[in-house]
């Protein structure tokens, strides 16, 4: 984890990691206004992101959803009350 301060009083986060096809990619954000905010965006990214499946079933469900829900019809999600939310 790389977290800097930058001059404006924001800081920026930055790291490599690979994606889903193990090519190498870069990941810069800024503008967060902690370090901690920072450090919870690259771990978030990580793990919601990355190769590994560490997370709780739950937490599966709800990155799921949050992928598949614009593909999917108004109709069709109505399908399933509180699944698309």
């Amino acid at each position: 984890m790389t977290v800097r301060e930058m001059p404006n009083g924001t800081f920026t986060v930055q790291f490599r990691c690979k994606d889903k096809e193990g090519n190498e990619q870069h990941k810069f954000r800024r503008g967060f206004e902690t370090v901690e905010a920072a450090a919870a965006w690259e771990a978030d990214y990580k793990a919601t992101r990355g190769q590994s499946m560490a997370m709780t079933f739950s937490s599966f469900l709800y990155i799921y959803h949050e992928d598949l829900g614009p593909r999917i019809c108004e109709t069709c999600r109505g399908i399933a009350p509180g699944a698309w939310k």
